[in-house]
């Protein structure tokens, strides 16, 4: 980040944003006991931000963010990208985890369009980094024939080979065609504790609109955007809020993410709604607040602490805030 020339200093993970969105978190009043956990202990309703983005950072030759979706002859080809979603959850009460200092009362939700993610561990991330910077110089690349992969870099290609081919899977997936957030699954992917109990969660559209058509977008380059602010216009958007309690821990583990924690193994119970209501979600000020603003899974109670090497790694996130938040103040 110190390293970009660019002004202002923009998030390096999930940086395009299509979206920020205020609306409220009503937790259900009828959940089973084991459910009753921080967040989730008894029915309330709180106010909340949602935060939609792409995960990529590319950029044109301009500097500008690579177009969501282009038109190719009569077809709209969307590009292929894992999509995020961010909220928080203010005016939460309880203890919280010690991360979350200057953050009381605040709980964070993120989520990708996958319920996996897309990396075993911290080691395999570090290294996943490394193939990645070397196909974008051109050093690897998979698309020559034969593939072009120095003799120097084939250890690290064969380690991180599956979180590659995951990311494909992920962004080609029936659940990675995306048209519209607001009509799109999203999972937590990472464990969290559910009081002594650990979880995964996910947000599913209720949505009464019709899919949106990408067709009868007026801005393809934001495709996304375009889509949140022409439903939001008309009318609100809801989304049911669901948890999966683990019951195996070999078959439903912590620490491997990328591994699929099966609903026949412990069914999604949806423990509260998520409302959205009619809004601007482009005006400067909303904007400038969302440029501002920043999510973690650190910002949380203990009751929902993250789990997981790669949820540790995470810490970094409010650290990487501050900084881009301090440059940006500074520029």
């Amino acid at each position: 980040m110190r390293k970009k020339s660019s002004h202002p200093t923009q998030r390096d993970q999930h940086p395009k944003s299509h979206g920020y969105v205020h609306g409220e978190l009503v937790v259900e009043g009828d959940l089973p006991e084991s459910f009753r956990q921080g967040l989730f202990a008894n029915p309330n309703s709180y106010p909340c931000w949602v935060r939609f983005s792409n995960g990529s950072s590319k950029r044109d030759a301009q500097g500008k963010f690579v177009p969501d979706a282009t038109r190719q002859g009569d077809d709209i080809v969307v590009t292929s990208d894992i999509r995020g979603m961010a909220v928080k959850v203010l005016g939460v009460t309880g203890e919280m985890v010690p991360e979350a200092a200057g953050r009381t009362g605040e709980q964070d939700l993120i989520m990708i369009n996958s319920p996996v993610f897309f990396i075993r561990n911290v080691v395999d991330y570090l290294v996943f980094f490394k193939v990645m910077a070397a196909i974008a110089k051109g050093t690897i690349n998979f698309k020559a024939q034969p593939p072009l992969i120095p003799a120097e870099d084939v250890a690290a290609v064969q380690q991180v080979k599956y979180a590659l081919d995951l990311v494909g899977k992920i962004q080609n997936s029936e659940a990675g065609v995306v048209h519209s957030p607001l009509q799109t699954t999203f999972w937590s992917a990472t464990p969290y504790k559910l009081g002594e109990a650990a979880m995964k969660y996910k947000m599913v559209p209720v949505t009464p609109e019709p899919r949106f058509d990408p067709s009868q977008s007026v801005d393809l380059e934001n495709l996304f955007r375009d889509a949140i602010s022409s439903q939001l216009a008309r009318t609100e958007a809801q989304f049911d809020l669901l948890v999966q309690v683990q019951t195996d821990a070999t078959e439903m583990p912590i620490e491997d993410p990328t591994k699929l924690w099966e609903e026949t193994s412990s069914p999604y119970v949806k423990v509260a709604t998520l409302r959205l209501p009619q809004q601007d979600i482009n005006s400067p000020d909303r904007l400038a607040e969302d440029e501002h603003q920043s999510f973690s899974p650190w910002h949380s109670l203990a009751a929902h602490r993250p789990l997981g090497g790669v949820n540790r790694a995470r810490r970094m996130y409010g650290h990487l805030a501050q900084e881009r938040n301090k440059d940006n103040q500074a520029g």
